[in-house]
């Protein structure tokens, strides 16, 4: 599994090459734990650890963050991530919480090793394959248990082919240049081209 993380923010302009966006979104509140106020979270990162030093979090949805909290206790364990936020002190306030995305500013973004992406420097990017021809573009990303798949637009009228993000199937991420490098499976093709191969895109 590749650790691409936060929000799918797209920027738009006189470059489609994406920057960071206003708001990151690090994990969504999934249930109360107990009945001291403090909630579960689904982390949107492979990298939990940063909720051990997580100080303030924003309550928010939709990719923006709209009410502050102070993080009073982080408990962050394989398969489980327990906060106390301020403000949250029994049981009905948590289960208030659940489905909330948890954010923060764009600006605190923890660098990532090399190879690793934020979903932003994702979305928009052109897809091609192996032989240069154009798939379409990524236009969002879902995370998944064992792996993130990325949600490609295609022709106009076709639904979205979702490509999943593991390192045999995503052969090249060059952000500099907006391109996306994928061994596109025979099986993604719609039935008209199955066996055909389509033409190069010029």
């Amino acid at each position: 599994m590749w650790p691409f993380v936060s929000d799918p923010g797209r920027c738009s302009g006189d470059s489609d090459r994406p920057r960071r966006p206003e708001w990151i979104t690090i994990g969504t509140v999934t249930a109360p734990h107990g009945v001291e106020g403090e909630v579960r979270v689904y982390p949107h990162t492979d990298r939990p650890e940063r909720f051990a030093s997580l100080r303030r979090v924003y309550l928010g949805a939709s990719g923006r963050g709209t009410d502050p909290r102070q993080v009073e206790s982080a408990s962050v364990a394989p398969q489980r991530i327990v906060l106390k936020l301020s403000g949250v002190d029994g049981r009905d306030s948590a289960e208030a919480l659940r489905g909330r995305d948890l954010l923060v500013p764009g600006d605190e973004a923890w660098p990532l090793p090399a190879g690793h992406y934020y979903h932003f420097q994702l979305v928009g990017l052109t897809v091609r394959d192996l032989a240069g021809r154009l798939r379409g573009q990524v236009s969002r990303v879902y995370p998944g248990p064992a792996n993130d798949f990325y949600a490609v637009e295609t022709a106009l009228g076709r639904p979205e082919t979702l490509i999943p993000a593991v390192r045999h199937v995503i052969k090249q991420v060059d952000l500099e240049h907006g391109l996306m490098v994928v061994d596109w499976p025979q099986e993604y093709e719609p039935p008209e081209q199955a066996g055909k191969g389509d033409p190069r895109a010029r």
